[in-house]
């Protein structure tokens, strides 16, 4: 399955994929159309930039068919762009210039159960993930530590960038609702009364 808009980079795309074994199923121009098209499909190549949102297709498509592996594509390497390809299920990040050879490639290590993202990129999940490991507990001035969901550990890290709950409902691809109910249980659990005292907090922790 193949999501891009670009009538081009799409043949392109298409005529790579095909010179490398791989057959491709459908095409779509949309994230609703991507998500509509895609079951039955071992792969699904999303572009990031695909109307409606490429990161909210694949996110769809990893809770809605499990079975299939999505590849995120993108024009340009963005590390921040990798992280939340990752976050939402992708299991591959790809920049759309790369040799055509290396496309089929790619799809048949995805299909092996391998990673496939650009290697000047490894250290960043590589960084992220020991990041992620090693804050999951709050240290807290005179009081015991307090833990934190993976999920919670995002929204309060959003938080402190100082993104709003709609911007981070955008970034985790979540609803605002639920980024809400995340930063009240954030709250109670850190027993402060406001976003402002929890970042404070967590500054002086």
């Amino acid at each position: 399955m193949l999501g891009e808009s670009d009538v081009a980079t799409r043949q392109g795309l298409r005529m790579a994929l095909e010179a490398g074994g791989i057959a491709v199923a459908a095409e779509a121009e949309s994230a609703d159309a991507v998500v509509e098209e895609v079951p039955g499909s071992d792969v699904c190549l999303i572009s990031v930039d695909l109307p409606g949102g490429g990161l909210r297709a694949a996110a769809a498509i990893v809770a809605e068919h499990p079975d299939t592996a999505v590849i995120v594509l993108t024009s340009a390497a963005d590390e921040e762009e990798l992280v939340d390809a990752v976050r939402v299920g992708a299991v591959g990040y790809l920049v759309t210039d790369m040799t055509p050879a290396g496309l089929p490639e790619a799809v048949r290590a995805v299909m092996r159960g391998e990673l496939a993202i650009p290697r000047a990129l490894t250290p960043v999940l590589a960084d992220r993930l020991r990041e992620r490991l090693g804050r999951r507990q709050v240290a807290l001035r005179g009081r015991p530590g307090v833990e934190l969901t993976t999920r919670e550990w995002e929204v309060l890290d959003l938080m402190c960038d100082g993104l709003s709950t709609r911007e981070i409902a955008g970034r985790l691809l979540i609803s605002e609702i639920t980024v809400r109910r995340h930063i009240s249980a954030v709250l109670k659990k850190l027993r402060v009364g406001s976003r402002r005292d929890a970042v404070k907090l967590l500054e002086t922790a």
